[in-house]
Formats: structure tokens, C-alpha cells, sequence
């Protein structure tokens, strides 16, 4: 009797035992693996543990996460400390860590764009794991002097800052302040680097997933103080208080769950929701937020028309069009290796996929937006910090159950790509030649605008191999 070895798949996850088939089947209805006639051993999710390694690295990753978050309450030298007061009690930060990682991100589009224009580096800067070390080392450097810039513009605009309406934030103005401040915040910038790339090699998953989790759970911490300082002065309810904190904890596992599960109509199709990232909502957002930052720029923000209210039904009208009309291209960027838009058996699973994707985003927006609304602590929680957060967790789960298979030995990583198309080749490829072996794309949830050109995520196909086919 053939059976399914995948230890994913979805009927093995509903029901506890790998899926039985009539003789004659010879693929998974539910995930599309091969069947095979005798099941391999592989270990039982109930059956993992936590090795040590695991633990190690987890501790590691939790440590330094802790010590940054620490390090941002650092108050920058040279203000006043009642000004200082002031100003925080407003929620603007003026910190050690205020760039935050900004900077670097900035330096990688920027030598992923020069990259990108070569013909040398072009197609080798998918795959070429000597040619991603050496870009990531220049964009490592170039963070710097654009960190010392930002800085500069930072200094220069404190210095015209004033509290109580009368006295000036800087304490002693000038070079000397200015000069300190932009290498300051350089060199925290520099840090934040260093620890990315140390948390890469020595902690779980990439390092700058790990520190885009910190700033997500730091804007929750930010809309849980919200709702304390509400609740301590009488502006909510008990009722409230119950509600604000779980609404949001309930919209983020209603994202993991439709993002984390696999529908069965996609057939074989080794892709999860949202099959077109993140993109169309990080373009619709960005629409709905352009007029309104000129208007403000420009000194007229009295002339931005009321429907530019993000909670307008005009405005979620808008968001929604754009995400309609984005999708398709965004899905087709990130899967257009693969030519199954268009023709193939699997057409009308892709387009399906496609649509599905579409709507899950516009749904996220209006949650969000409602919540917003009925709950006004939420601010400090947008829809695609939501939706990020959630799929980073995500993946950085797949890692650490890769690790529990690993059972102490540490899992291999097989590649390292830019391109998810190759990526999932490569996962296929695997998962045909070693069906008893567990192989998970980390990364593969978190595709943003600035996928091609970052990445923030790195997509890393990490596995443990089973017993020969």
C-alpha cells in the first residue's frame, strides 16, 4: 500500500499518520510528494525535542535582541534633559539606535541596484554565495557614511527644536554637537551590522530578520502602553482592555493560519500565501500615503481632501484597487521563472493562488483599519507590520523545526538564493531525490518591495536529510 513521506504534509498534520493510497497512486492528493511503497522512518512531531545547539542559539538570538532593546533607551548626549523628557512623552525616540538598521537597508538597494546594472555580477548575484559575502561587505561599508549623513540631518534639525515653547532642546549648539552626533549614531548603526551578521552565523536565522522582529515587537509594546496609559486614566474600559489585547493577538494568528497552511486546490504548487508577498500592500500603502506627505511638506496640509483619510471608505477604496491591480505583477515578478501564468496544467491553480492572495491582503487592510478605528491604542500596529511580523515569525519557526529534526547536529544549509523561483527548483529537486529528508525554504514568506534589491530576508534552503530512497 503506498503511503505519503512527507512529515509536512497537510493530511499527516490533520489526522497524526502519514495518508494511505489504493495501489496504482502514485502522487499525495493533499501536498504532491511521490508515494512510496514502505514508509520511511522519520521522527514524529510529538517525538521532537529542543537539542541543545537549539537552545544555545535561541538564547543567543534572545540575548542580543534584549541588549539592543536596552541600548535604544540610551538618550543622545548634548540635550536637555527636561526637553528630553518632553519630547518622549510624545512618543519620538531620540536614542543611540534612532536610525535603527535604515541605513544598511538603504546601502543594499543601493549595491544590489549597481549589481544589478553589471553584466558580471547580474546573474551571479542570485546564487554566487563568494559574490553575496563581497556585496554584503559593501553595503556594510557604505552604510556607514549614509548613516553619518542621516545623522548630520538629525543634529542639525534638534538643534531647532524647542521645549516649553521657549527653550531650545541642544543644550550647546554648533560643530562640536553636530559632529558627535552624526558619528554617534554611525557607529550604533555600525553595531546593529556587526550584530546582523554575527546573529547569521551564530544565532537562527538571518540577522536582519531577527532585528525587523524586535522593531514589530516593539511597536506592539508601543499599542500596549497605549492601552495602559488609557485604562490608568479612565479613557478605557475593562471591557476595552480585553478586547485591545486580544484583538490583535487574534489578527495575527488568523494571518499565520491563512499564511502557514497550504489550500488543496493549489495541487502540487510548493508556494504559500501570499503567493505575491508583500508588494501589492506596500505600493497601495505607499500611494495612500504620498499626496498627504507632500501636502504636509509643502506647507498646504490644510488642503488634503478628507477622502485621504485612511479610514475613509474612499481611501480603502483606493487601497483595494491598487492592490487588485498590482497583484498580478507582483506575483509574476516573484514567480516568473516557473511560466505557469499562462499555460500548463496548473494554470488555473496559479491564478486561483493569485486571487486569493489579493484578497487575504485587501482583507488585512480592512481589519486593520477597522480596529484602528474602533480601537485608536492600535495605531503603532499597521496592517504590514502585522503581515511582516507574522510571516518573519513564521519562517524563523520553519528554522527552528529544522533544528529540532536535526536532533543536535546542525541542520545544512544547500542554498542561499535571491531569486524564489531557483529556490524552488532547488526545493523540488531535494525533496524528489530524498523523500524521507525534511527541507524547508526559509524566507519565502517575507517578500517585500525590496526583495529583489535587499534582500531584507536572505531565502535559505536549510535541511536534514533522511535514509537513502
Amino acid at each position: 500500500m503506498p503511503f505519503c513521506p512527507n512529515p509536512d504534509c497537510p493530511h499527516r498534520r490533520r489526522a497524526g499518520r502519514p495518508a494511505e493510497y489504493r495501489p496504482g497512486v502514485t502522487a499525495c492528493a493533499d501536498c504532491g510528494a511521490a508515494l512510496v511503497d514502505a514508509l520511511p522512518p522519520f521522527p514524529s512531531r510529538a517525538r521532537l525535542g529542543w537539542p541543545a545547539p537549539l537552545l544555545a542559539r535561541l538564547l543567543l538570538n534572545l540575548s542580543v535582541l534584549f541588549g539592543v532593546w536596552l541600548a535604544g533607551f540610551i538618550p543622545l548626549p548634548g540635550l536637555e534633559p527636561g526637553g528630553l523628557a518632553e519630547v518622549r512623552a510624545q512618543g519620538t525616540g531620540l536614542g543611540l539606535l534612532m536610525l535603527g538598521i535604515r541605513p544598511l537597508l538603504v546601502a543594499m538597494v543601493l549595491v544590489e541596484l549597481v549589481a544589478l546594472a553589471l553584466p558580471p555580477t547580474r546573474a551571479r548575484r542570485r546564487t554566487d554565495l563568494a559574490l553575496r559575502k563581497v556585496l554584503w561587505l559593501v553595503a556594510a561599508a557604505l552604510a556607514l557614511p549614509i548613516a553619518w549623513v542621516q545623522g548630520l540631518g538629525v543634529a542639525l534639525s534638534l538643534e531647532q527644536m524647542t521645549w516649553s515653547w521657549h527653550d531650545y532642546l541642544v543644550v550647546s549648539p554648533g560643530w562640536a554637537f553636530r559632529l558627535g552626533t552624526a558619528s554617534l549614531l554611525a557607529l550604533a548603526t555600525a553595531g546593529l551590522t556587526l550584530l546582523a551578521r554575527g546573529l547569521d552565523r551564530h544565532g537562527l536565522g538571518p540577522g536582519l530578520a531577527a532585528l525587523l522582529l524586535l522593531d514589530v515587537a516593539v511597536a506592539g509594546g508601543a499599542a500596549l502602553w497605549r492601552l495602559g496609559q488609557g485604562a490608568l486614566l479612565g479613557d478605557v474600559s475593562p471591557a476595552g482592555v480585553v478586547v485591545g489585547l486580544g484583538a490583535p493577538a487574534l489578527f495575527a494568528a488568523a494571518i499565520a493560519w491563512v499564511v502557514g497552511r497550504r489550500p488543496r486546490w493549489a495541487r502540487d504548487l510548493p508556494v504559500g500565501l501570499p503567493v505575491t508577498g508583500m508588494l501589492p500592500l506596500e505600493v497601495a500603502l505607499l500611494v495612500l500615503m504620498v499626496p498627504g506627505s507632500l501636502a504636509t511638506l509643502m506647507g498646504f496640509s490644510e488642503a488634503i481632501p478628507p477622502w485621504l483619510d485612511p479610514i475613509r471608505p474612499a481611501s480603502l477604496l483606493l487601497v483595494g484597487l491598487v492592490v487588485l491591480g498590482v497583484s498580478p505583477l507582483a506575483a509574476t515578478l516573484f514567480h516568473w521563472r516557473r511560466r505557469a501564468w499562462w499555460r500548463g496544467p496548473e494554470r488555473r491553480a496559479w491564478l486561483g493562488l493569485m486571487v486569493v492572495s489579493a484578497a487575504l491582503l485587501i482583507a488585512v487592510v480592512l481589519a486593520n483599519l477597522l480596529a484602528i478605528r474602533l480601537l485608536p491604542w492600535l495605531t503603532a500596529l499597521g496592517a504590514l507590520t502585522l503581515v511582516a511580523g507574522t510571516a518573519l515569525a513564521l519562517d524563523l519557526w520553519d528554522e527552528i523545526t529544522v533544528w529540532r529534526r536535526a536532533a543536535g547536529s546542525a541542520p545544512r544549509l544547500f542554498r542561499n538564493d535571491q531569486d524564489l523561483a531557483d529556490a524552488l527548483e532547488a526545493l523540488e529537486a531535494l525533496r524528489r531525490a530524498d523523500p524521507a529528508g525534511h527541507y524547508v525554504l526559509c524566507g519565502r514568506r517575507f517578500r517585500s518591495l525590496t526583495y529583489f534589491f535587499g534582500p531584507w530576508v536572505p531565502l535559505r534552503l536549510l535541511g536534514v536529510p533522511g535514509e537513502p530512497p
